[in-house]
């Protein structure tokens, strides 16, 4: 088929006990790819190491706010910690093979943020950021109320094509030419 590239994702596949076994058969057998999604809840030092070990390529980790509170509030009490502790873990131990990305499922409850975010990506050490609309068709376990506050309001999504427009500076005081 000549597939170049596999993506594990979820729910969470740090849930699954064969995770590392089937990762680590991919890449002895395989050219591809590999990738995790996570909310990096998971992620102890046990764990990192195998991240290590199975020679995944990338870790995308899911991060909804830059403050624990906002986080917190969409994924669990005591998720932000747990995921930002995670991300410095793995940035202590890791070499050259993995990278590290960050997933923003923007909505009105965080897209003011983003700059925060930015800052706290860098201070992470992360290398990619990946900004994700929230689509109301991903929400059939949420509660109503949740919902209606993450659905965009015509004035929240004016503010947030200003804040886009400081990604724009954010990138360009921080981009090194390769």
């Amino acid at each position: 088929l000549g597939l170049k590239k596999i993506v594990f994702s979820g729910g969470e596949p740090f849930l699954r006990n064969d995770i590392f076994e089937i990762i680590i058969f991919i890449r002895e057998n395989t050219k591809m790819f590999v990738i995790v999604t996570t909310n990096g809840t998971l992620i102890n030092s046990l764990v990192a190491e195998k991240i290590i070990q199975a020679k995944i390529n990338h870790l995308q980790v899911s991060l909804d706010g830059a403050i624990d509170r906002t986080h917190d509030f969409v994924r669990g009490n005591g998720t932000f910690a747990k995921t930002t502790d995670a991300l410095r873990m793995l940035n202590k131990i890791r070499k050259g093979g993995l990278s590290l990305g960050l997933s923003f499922t923007v909505t009105p409850l965080n897209y003011k943020e983003i700059p925060s975010f930015l800052e706290l990506a860098r201070a992470l050490g992360v290398d990619d950021i990946l900004f994700i609309p929230f689509i109301e068709d991903n929400t059939y376990r949420h509660e109503k109320q949740i919902v209606n506050k993450a659905i965009f309001t015509v004035r929240e999504s004016e503010e947030l094509n200003l804040i886009l427009n400081e990604i724009e500076l954010f990138q360009k005081k921080y981009d090194h030419p390769k």
